[in-house]
């Protein structure tokens, strides 16, 4: 009978650790980040880290603050926490999931300088459950989001 309750509880535990590891649980913070947390880390991230040019451009747009980032661009973010779009095929499969490689993909799309050529920036950032880069995949474009119909 001890060896039974010793190997329920065991695999309860475990269970646990598993589920908050598929679901994106945040260890390091003890907490679930939401969406908005995650837009934000990203758009901190990107701002942190913009675009070079080869030719420095007198039209580049200085976000100060990630408010000012959302004002300016209201339809610039999708979190793509199941389909990672263009990372599926290069990060980790999902089912590493469950030993905590959780990772989930930001697409960011802004307008990077006043005037075209190249004056949007397209960035999907890909980040762990605790909003930290893994990796990024940019473009420059000359056109802005269209956003998508629900």
């Amino acid at each position: 009978m001890t060896i039974i309750v010793i190997a329920s509880a065991l695999t309860l535990a475990i269970g646990f650790i598993v589920y908050r590891n598929v679901v994106g649980f945040c260890n390091s913070q003890g907490r679930y980040l939401d969406d908005a947390e995650m837009i934000r880390q990203a758009i901190l991230y990107s701002l942190q880290k913009p675009p070079h040019e080869r030719v420095p451009s007198p039209d580049v747009i200085q976000y100060r603050s990630v408010a000012e980032f959302m004002d300016r661009n209201r339809d610039c973010c999708i979190i793509h926490r199941h389909d990672r779009g263009e990372f599926e095929n290069v990060l980790a499969d999902r089912w590493v999931r469950i030993f905590g490689w959780y990772v989930l993909v930001v697409d960011l799309w802004y307008q990077y300088k006043e005037a075209a050529p190249d004056n949007f920036y397209e960035a999907s950032i890909a980040m762990n459950s605790c909003g930290r880069f893994v990796e990024r995949h940019v473009s420059l474009n000359s056109r802005p989001r269209v956003p998508i119909e629900k």
